[in-house]
């Protein structure tokens, strides 16, 4: 069984309180990367995945004139909390981070690509999200008119067009990984709604067909964060059971921080075993958080 985690900082002690918890496998944003810190994660036999956030970002937004998305009646997409959801039809976006992970790949001795925010916008990791249909644009439209021969952005076709995007960027990379390192792993951060969460919002606004993707990519790693979703941790393993159809293995993420409300040791517990029933392991999100919390890095200590 993998034994993840997730970093958010390059500090060099993390990895030691890592590999003393018995973590064999690492996240790390790639923006964080450096030359040092791979170098000692090899050195103590850390499998190493890296995350590459896709559409998401106010720098980008300000960056790139087409980056903010349009909601159905015209009006940019709003901020949501920290998030800012980036338009996946601005293909200056698409291409600055396809360059990222060409140099990821290219530079760093790793063993994953895991793509994050890899989708149309959603501020998904609240009980109750705002769902706004995007992208509007006159850009957008046009090219929707292009390739299917419809006026009016609505129904199926218009949402499975937008599912098509996604797959097409995912399929870019899985050509980029063959070309270059064809042992890297590819994974994929998982929004983890089924059809019947939100009316199909997993399809109609996030635009994830994980069935299409699922010929793309070694890995899908459901973001089952309960407690923010303010679900029951049982929800953990209901979502990894509705991934395993597609024929991956999964890598689910568990949430340690208590936000909005706490995360008890025997909620913790459970977290992780739902987890297990249908997976290759777990990631524990996210070691920076836990290890502040000593009643949790005990239930590591004992389930590992």
């Amino acid at each position: 069984m993998t034994k993840a985690t997730f970093v958010f900082s390059n500090d060099l002690d993390l990895l030691d309180s890592a590999k003393e918890l018995g973590f064999d496998t690492l996240f790390i944003g790639h923006q964080n990367l450096t030359p040092v810190w791979i170098t000692k994660a090899k050195k103590l036999n850390f499998t190493v995945n890296v995350e590459v956030g896709v559409f998401a970002g106010e720098n980008l937004w300000n960056k790139y004139p087409d980056a903010r998305p349009l909601t159905k009646d015209g009006s940019p997409l709003p901020i949501v909390e920290w998030y800012a959801g980036v338009n996946p039809l601005s293909l200056s976006v698409w291409h600055e981070k396809f360059e990222d992970i060409r140099n990821v790949i290219t530079g760093y001795n790793i063993d994953g690509i895991w793509l994050d925010f890899m989708r149309f916008p959603c501020h998904w990791e609240v009980e109750n999200p705002e769902l706004f249909d995007t992208d509007f644009s006159p850009t957008t439209l046009e090219i929707f008119k292009s390739d299917t021969g419809e006026s009016m952005p609505v129904g199926e076709t218009w949402w499975q067009w937008k599912c098509d995007i996604i797959t097409n960027y995912v399929r870019q990379v899985r050509g980029l990984i063959n070309e270059l390192n064809p042992e890297t792993k590819l994974g994929l951060f998982a929004v983890p709604w089924t059809p019947k969460d939100f009316d199909n919002a997993i399809h109609k606004i996030i635009c994830q067909d994980f069935k299409s993707l699922s010929e793309l990519v070694d890995v899908f790693s459901p973001m089952t964060y309960h407690a923010m979703c303010n679900r029951e941790a049982t929800w953990i393993g209901d979502a990894c059971e509705y991934f395993s159809q597609f024929g991956k293995p999964l890598l689910p993420l568990i949430q340690t921080e208590n936000k909005p409300r706490e995360i008890s040791p025997a909620d913790f517990i459970t977290s992780i075993e739902q987890a297990e029933k249908y997976s290759a392991g777990v990631t524990i999100f996210f070691l920076d958080d836990v290890i502040k919390q000593p009643e949790k890095v005990e239930v590591i200590r004992k389930i590992w």
